[in-house]
């Protein structure tokens, strides 16, 4: 059994009223709707995939870069893994995030950024770090340069905050 949709329309021709009744039968277009839909449900679910993996990839990255900064001497060596570090972090929170709240193209940026200065302050004993962010939602693209920034800022002020001894 088809489905069937039904149009009505009244205007005047010439002084007299017109009605025009049409009928079709819209069983195709509905499961060509149908289908768009499954495909789009596929697209999206690909895509968290892809976000889960690229999560699992930054933190893997992460891992590498912390077990290499293990083994180096130099001070000023592990300084720069310990920021490279800090910056693919946040990369692998945005990812953690956009997985977490099942969003595809937007980011709130005041869990991100909480997520980001947690991550940052949690290795570096006696700092707090008082915020005020905004719920604002952007892009993921923006997002990622907004922690690229937050990760620079944090980072210079742990540096140069602090008289050296």
């Amino acid at each position: 059994m088809g489905r069937v949709q039904s149009f009505l329309n009244i205007y005047m021709v010439e002084g007299e009223k017109v009605i025009q009744c049409n009928i079709r039968d819209s069983s195709e277009r509905k499961e060509y709707e149908n289908s768009l839909i499954q495909n789009i449900d596929q697209k999206n679910e690909m895509l968290r995939e892809l976000q889960h993996r690229i999560k699992n990839s930054f933190n893997l990255i992460t891992s590498l870069i912390f077990l290499k900064s293990n083994t180096i001497k130099s001070k000023a060596a592990k300084k720069i893994l310990e920021e490279l570090t800090y910056r693919v972090r946040s990369i692998s929170d945005l990812y953690t995030l956009l997985y977490e709240t099942q969003s595809i193209y937007e980011v709130d940026l005041k869990l991100y950024c909480d997520q980001i200065i947690e991550s940052m302050i949690s290795v570096s004993q006696n700092i707090t770090v008082t915020k005020s962010v905004e719920k604002i939602l952007i892009s993921p693209d923006n997002a990622s340069v907004m922690g690229m920034i937050l990760v620079k800022l944090i980072s210079n002020a742990i540096k140069y905050a602090f008289n050296k001894m």
